[in-house]
């Protein structure tokens, strides 16, 4: 999707194919490169410790092949895939509900309410209710700080399907969680490149200092900040969501893959005197390996928004945008953060009529500067919000936003 390249979609294609021939195989929905009799065996001691977090991922990945790549093949496969999950799990009682939902499930329950919306389907909203995680979800509805030493990745995609859910059914306990879940982590528990965890796992944000150490700043817990941050700025528009966005992906995600080799790391490590490990090419992957895949191949996914007429550019990445139903094309060049600058030519302004909106990124040192054609532009700009182009522009206009630096 992020590059149009046919190659890649005849690999995700093949990769369905190969699924659904699986799936057939077994006979019964069911998919996995496990014996499904192990998904029984919920804990650990086992092969299979996470049979539900692996699962999650071929929800996903299906899911997203549908979206993206139109294969409708990879509809039938995940929907069957459900069917299994349901006659699977409507059995169970709630003991045993809350004793499985205890390891860790991935954002499965998130996938299951993509696929509510997707199919409206009844069977599959309810199991993503079905992983409602009380002892996680109910002290955040009651606005309580709770997180312990909790193992962090398993905590943020449970609040990422709250989310999801109130986008889905406007439950207004999912919204309130879900904003003070991500306040609570940016305020309390998230280090200054915009990481959190050490060694994967929460910690008394009073101890701070004691946990700068080699195993700071999970990949896992970032990718699922950032996604949980693309939801909650849908909402609300806020800028010092785009600047927390900004700052973890400029910060931990780039600094995660390794340009020469295209291998990653688990862990962003602070402590003085520590370094990157990074994955190989065959003697290690971690989960960070495959949601450091998935990562590097949709930087362009957090640049543009829209809101009702009006288009908002959120981070300074050189890009191409194509507004079809407007007829809007802009292309957006910088070599940001080595520089200040930043250029828009209006390509083809074709009927879009609205204003156009900038971050205005709250480390600016002083006021930002914008020209249009090389002369001063009327705006509407308040620092931590948006720049706020008052005057119209036409084909062929260039836009010119120069962001002063310090060092602190």
């Amino acid at each position: 999707a992020a590059t149009g390249s046919k190659l890649f979609r005849h690999k995700g294609d093949s990769l369905v194919s190969g699924l659904a021939e699986v799936q057939n195989a077994l006979g019964n929905g069911y998919l996995s490169a496990y014996p499904e009799e192990l998904i029984n065996r919920n804990i650990r001691g086992t092969s299979v410790w996470a049979p539900w977090y692996t699962l999650h991922k071929l929800f996903s990945g299906l899911i997203d092949q549908y979206l993206y790549s139109d294969n409708q093949k990879a509809l039938e496969v995940v929907i069957r895939m459900a069917d299994w999950a349901y006659h699977k799990l409507k059995p169970l009682d709630e003991t045993t509900r809350q004793k499985m939902i205890r390891n860790e499930f991935g954002g499965v329950n998130e996938s299951f309410y993509n696929l509510y919306a997707i199919t409206g389907d009844e069977r599959h909203r309810w199991l993503a209710q079905f992983f409602y995680h009380n002892e996680v979800i109910d002290p955040l509805k009651e606005l309580r700080d709770d997180l312990g030493t909790k193992h962090t990745n398993t905590f943020i995609p449970k609040v990422i399907a709250e989310a999801r859910n109130y986008e889905l059914t406007e439950d207004e306990n999912s919204r309130k969680l879900s904003d003070f879940f991500w306040h609570t982590m940016i305020d309390h528990h998230t280090f200054a490149p915009g990481c959190s965890s050490d060694k994967e796992h929460y910690f008394d944000p009073a101890r701070f200092s004691k946990h700068v150490s080699g195993y700071t700043g999970e990949t896992c817990c970032t990718y699922n900040m950032l996604e949980l941050s693309r939801h909650l700025f849908c909402w609300t528009a806020d800028a010092a969501i785009a600047d927390y966005y900004e700052r973890a992906l400029y910060n931990h995600i780039l600094g995660q893959q390794d340009p020469q080799t295209g291998m990653v790391t688990y862990f962003l490590p602070l402590l003085s005197g520590s370094h990157k490990v990074y994955s190989t090419k065959e003697n290690s992957f971690w989960c960070c390996v495959g949601t450091g895949m998935e990562n590097h191949s949709k930087y362009a996914e957090s640049i543009y928004f829209k809101d009702n007429q009006e288009l908002l550019v959120n981070l300074y990445i050189p890009s191409r945008l194509h507004w079809k139903e407007k007829g809007l094309k802009l292309t957006l060049d910088t070599y940001f953060p080595e520089s200040d600058t930043v250029t828009v030519r209006m390509d083809e302004i074709g009927s879009y009529t609205g204003m156009l909106l900038f971050r205005y990124p709250d480390w600016v040192s002083g006021d930002a500067v914008v020209r249009i054609n090389g002369k001063p532009a009327q705006t509407e700009a308040h620092k931590g919000s948006y720049i706020r182009l008052l005057d119209s522009v036409k084909s062929g206009d260039v836009i010119t936003l120069v962001f002063t630096r310090n060092l602190y």
